[in-house]
């Protein structure tokens, strides 16, 4: 129900409040004087510009605030034409004309159409509904009562269903299941058979290159022959290695006496460093140089106070402490004033403190500690008084360090033969290799022979070893094959498993959207079922209140009105239009306020209606009056515009 609303500049209404109380309500008042409008700003409230009668340029400045109830819960808003506020107590909901036309629409459940069928019966639209053709009248109570809105849904549910199932059949088109890979003749895991491949082609390989060998007669049947031949072996390689050094006679020719020579001559060699630019002396000076720049650089800044400046504030610290020791004695002396004068004097201090207190000397510009800071600059910069800064030296401190080694390694080593040897220590090195083979050679014997006989028994023995492996049957070849078979068939067995996981998970989508499908037809399939339902219930509902209003508002002259199937109407079994204007209009007022109380009742207890009298006598528009004040045990308020004076609950006068 509605509780209050202000109007600021509403053409007729001007910053003005109105409270709207429970019960039967009439909005009186001169012609022009807003009555209508205040239906019009209450329905502007609620739904937006959408509820007014002209443009939005007609009501530049237009304000509304609204106190209202649905379900019982308390609401306001804030409207104009550009800016909307929606608040629940003082819980802000929305904000903005759309945020708040669609929150008002969630709470109410329905919208501006509905509202003007069952809540609102607007002036010269009290007889719309009866005029309608029964078509446009089945199409507007299926507004009303959400039917449309089934239909809708019933059509979407439909519509869903027919895409689900081109879906699937798409589905189904579009996957193949996958075959599973044919197992080779004689599988076995790849990295087994790879295995053996590799070990058959190495066992081939190595065979190949041993060929058709046979253990020489000559180490057959001895019994030592491994430790003959391990000594053999080793004395051909100390000849191999001295027969290398033999072929590769070195140019060089050289004694024992010079390679001695040579040794000891690299023992003696020193390298000895150059001469230096500079002299030991300019060395030094450069030195103190660095040393004198370093001072400058080390000076404080320059103080800015004289040295007799600075000693006169140092005496002067004595003076003032020697005040200001006159001045606290005094200020803690005792006082006594002369009886007659009034003059005060100071006990038991002496006359020369009371002259030293009352000369007020001033505190010294610095302290002690900063005296002695300023005379320590002052002291620092008298002592290079004269001096200039010398150039920086041509040479780096590690430069003239480097340089002064020099001298004294050149002068530790003067006079002694530390000169570079004529020949390299690797070429002494080579000349004695070649010397040592020459003569260890000359005791040396190897069999080569023998060594020939080792080798052949050696390579007889690693034949019979390789002959007693266990090797596969197949040949190397064949191996080869059955490897790239066998690998080949693993990966296409891997990728036909993820594809047959795919596949099962495909056919199981299918089945859920197949059933999916099946729900949606079941679920239009018992919507239209409902809209009977809903049908059944509410043509016999709104026929039997309709029937009650109008029997009451015509004075007991009509006793039921009848809205059959087809929802045509009709007035103890005479057509409406047959009926005159007045009994058009109470007909319709009935069936209006029935769709309100049988449909929106319980979200919005209200009904208004705009000179609902104006084409009635007075008798009958008295017989409505009184009929609407006993809806008010329904409705929680009936709001009235009319020019007759109607018996209600409250009035607004305008």
């Amino acid at each position: 129900m509605l509780k209050q609303i202000t109007i600021r500049n509403g053409i007729k209404h001007h910053n003005k409040t109105y409270n709207i109380e429970q019960g039967l309500i009439a909005i009186t008042g001169k012609n022009g004087s807003g009555k209508s409008l205040m239906l019009e700003f209450i329905r502007f409230a609620l739904f937006g510009t959408k509820a007014l009668r002209g443009v939005v340029e007609d009501y530049p400045k237009l304000e509304v605030d609204m106190e209202f109830e649905v379900k019982n819960v308390p609401y306001s808003v804030t409207r104009s034409t550009k800016n909307a506020l929606l608040k629940r107590g003082e819980e802000e909901l929305a904000i903005g004309t759309t945020a708040v036309n669609d929150k008002i629409k969630e709470i109410f459940g329905y919208e501006l159409t509905i509202f003007d069928m069952a809540n609102c019966a607007l002036q010269s639209e009290v007889t719309a509904l009866g005029k309608m053709k029964p078509t446009e009248r089945k199409e507007a109570i299926d507004n009303v009562i959400g039917l449309k809105v089934i239909d809708e849904i019933i059509k979407e549910l439909k519509e869903e269903a027919k895409t689900l199932k081109a879906k699937v059949e798409g589905i189904k088109e579009g996957v193949v299941e996958p075959v599973k890979p044919i197992k080779p003749e004689n599988y076995r895991p790849s990295e087994e058979v790879i295995e053996d491949y590799k070990l058959k082609q190495q066992i081939s390989i190595e065979m190949k290159s041993l060929g058709e060998v046979s253990k020489p007669k000559e180490l057959v049947g001895k019994k030592n022959w491994v430790a003959y031949a391990n000594k053999v072996v080793a004395d051909t390689k100390t000849y191999s290695t001295y027969k290398y050094l033999l072929d590769n006679k070195p140019s060089l020719k050289l004694t024992q006496k010079q390679i001695s020579d040579i040794k000891k001559g690299w023992e003696n060699y020193v390298e000895l460093p150059e001469t230096p630019e500079f002299s030991t002396l300019q060395l030094d000076q450069m030195l103190k140089d660095y040393a004198t720049i370093s001072c400058f650089e080390a000076l404080p800044e320059k103080s800015n106070y004289t040295k007799q400046k600075l000693n006169k504030m140092k005496n002067n610290w004595d003076n003032y402490n020697d005040w200001l020791k006159a001045v606290n004695e005094i200020e803690k002396a005792r006082k006594v004033s002369c009886p007659e004068c009034k003059h005060e004097f100071h006990l038991d201090i002496d006359e020369k403190t009371i002259k030293l207190a009352e000369k007020e000397i001033a505190r010294p510009e610095l302290v002690i500690r900063e005296i002695d800071v300023e005379l320590k600059k002052l002291e620092a910069w008298e002592s290079f008084k004269g001096k200039k800064k010398p150039e920086t030296p041509p040479l780096t401190l590690l430069e003239i360090k480097t340089a002064l080694e020099a001298y004294k390694k050149l002068e530790e080593y003067k006079g002694k033969d530390v000169s570079k040897p004529k020949h390299s220590l690797s070429e002494v090195k080579e000349v004695e290799s070649y010397n040592n083979a020459v003569a260890m050679t000359k005791d040396l014997e190897v069999n080569e022979e023998m060594s020939k006989l080792i080798e052949q028994m050696q390579k007889a023995e690693r034949l019979e070893e390789l002959k007693k492996v266990v090797l596969p049957k197949e040949d190397v070849d064949v191996l080869q094959q059955l490897s790239v078979d066998c690998k080949v068939y693993e990966d296409l067995l891997v990728k036909y498993e993820k594809q047959k996981d795919h596949y099962a998970k495909v056919i199981q989508q299918t089945k859920e959207m197949e059933e999916q499908e099946a729900e949606l037809r079941v679920g239009a399939k018992a919507l239209v079922q409902l809209k009977l339902d809903v049908k059944q219930y509410l043509l016999p509902s709104l026929s039997r209140v309709a029937s009650h209003l109008v029997n009451v508002m015509s004075g007991g002259k009509f006793l039921t009105v009848q809205l059959d199937e087809h929802f045509n109407i009709s007035v103890d079994g005479i057509k409406l239009n047959l009926l005159s204007g007045s009994e058009c209009a109470i007909v319709n007022l009935a069936l209006r306020i029935a769709l309100g109380q049988v449909l929106t009742n319980k979200v919005f207890s209200v009904f208004m209606g705009d000179e609902l009298d104006a084409s009635m006598e007075t008798e009958r528009a008295d017989e409505v009056a009184d009929a609407l004040g006993n809806l008010t045990n329904i409705f929680k308020q009936i709001i009235v515009v009319s020019h007759k004076d109607i018996a209600a609950d409250g009035y607004i006068s305008l």
